[in-house]
């Protein structure tokens, strides 16, 4: 069992009598083990390392939580895990860090996994990441980040959900799975988001080998990529494995009063749904040609957006 320099509340080492870090008797291993006896007085808590961080002089400082770890780290610095870990807080990477998963597993309890802020740059190297919504996910607040995943596994019911613009990722050898287990809507392994207000313009998604898997709640595939921007690309190699389709969103319904909203493929699921909804919008995301009339049946209203809807068809473009 190494020493690592064991760390207080703030982040900073206890100190001995000596004033120096105190290496007290922790387990920063993934398969070493302290015995305590039933019999012996235990004053003082057993600490479980998960993560470390390491530097060329030979000093390391090890965390309980990977959480701990990620805040204490400082740019340019590598967080690897330990062993196996779970977390229901947020992982934020306001920092440009590298993520060394070391093979190990992160289990995300809450609804987000590993947040990136904007501007960041993050590497993420043999890592899994399992998380109940997002595994990977780049907000509004995350333009201009640059995210690298190598040799990694990311699922949730997005793997890797993208609002930021100008947002770079590159991914090598990698798997994206979308476990979808509700009725409501077919998530997507990587989604590039748009709903109006905040939109993953400009983003660009490269994918070299790996796969991309999207499973509905039946375990048939489902949307692989959900591209909902208008300058937004996901790159994806020959090599790479595509169970579903990728499909881009060309308009959304938006609520009054609300942040909800749906993505549809077609601009008449748009319109269906929002129809004789008072509070309900359809917003047009990018200009669209279409060969078969639009059905409007009750009061709708539409917001063009500034897109242009070019008709094909032999007879009226809408028919209300």
């Amino acid at each position: 069992l190494d020493p690592e320099y064991l760390l207080d509340a703030e982040g900073n080492p206890v100190l001995d009598e000596n004033g120096n870090p105190s290496s007290a008797s922790t387990n920063a291993t993934a398969t070493g083990e302290i015995i305590i006896s039933d019999t012996t007085e235990v004053n003082g808590e057993i600490a479980v390392m998960v993560a470390v961080i390491r530097y060329a002089d030979g000093n390391s400082y090890s965390f309980t939580t990977l959480a701990d770890a990620v805040e204490f780290a400082k740019a340019g610095d590598t967080v690897t895990l330990l062993r196996d870990v779970s977390a229901s807080e947020i992982i934020k990477i306001e920092k440009a860090i590298t993520l060394d998963g070391n093979g190990k597993k992160l289990t995300v309890t809450g609804a987000y996994g590993i947040d990136v802020k904007a501007g960041v740059n993050l590497a993420i190297n043999n890592l899994t990441v399992e998380s109940n919504l997002y595994a990977l996910n780049l907000r509004g607040a995350s333009d201009n980040a640059e995210v690298t995943i190598t040799d990694s596994n990311l699922t949730g019911c997005i793997a890797l959900n993208v609002w930021g613009k100008n947002v770079i990722i590159n991914a090598t050898n990698s798997a994206f799975t979308s476990v979808d287990t509700t009725t409501q809507e077919n998530y997507s392994a990587i989604a590039l988001n748009n709903n109006g207000s905040y939109s993953a313009e400009n983003t660009v998604i490269n994918i070299t080998g790996g796969s991309i898997t999207a499973l509905d709640e039946n375990g048939a595939p489902s949307i692989a990529i959900r591209n909902a921007t208008a300058t937004g690309v996901a790159n994806v190699s020959d090599t790479t494995v595509v169970t579903g389709e990728i499909r881009e969103v060309v308009s959304i319904v938006t609520y009054n009063g609300s942040d909800a909203f749906y993505s549809h493929f077609t601009l008449q699921e748009s319109i269906n749904r929002a129809a004789n909804d008072p509070n309900a919008t359809v917003k047009l995301l990018k200009d669209i040609t279409i060969s078969e009339k639009l059905v409007i049946e009750g009061n709708v209203t539409i917001d063009g957006n500034g897109k242009t809807l070019t008709y094909t068809g032999t007879d009226r473009a809408i028919d209300v």
